[in-house]
């Protein structure tokens, strides 16, 4: 978050690639972490599937305000 955070103040937008941590996170707690930070401009998940990436993308859309 530091990183994050530093990005914000400079006016840098910040693209988080590995939101899942490669699966070693719970998707939904992950993605919504991730999507309510302000700071965070872009995620990029990567799917195995297409239902996988359709619940990805409801999680990120539940959690942002």
């Amino acid at each position: 978050e530091p990183v994050i955070d530093a990005a914000a103040r400079g006016e840098v937008g910040v693209v988080v690639k590995k939101a899942l941590a490669s699966g070693q996170l719970p998707a939904d707690e992950a993605l919504s972490f991730v999507a309510r930070d302000p700071g965070v401009s872009s995620i990029v998940v990567g799917s195995l599937s297409l239902s996988h990436l359709r619940a990805n993308a409801e999680t990120i859309e539940r959690a942002l305000p």
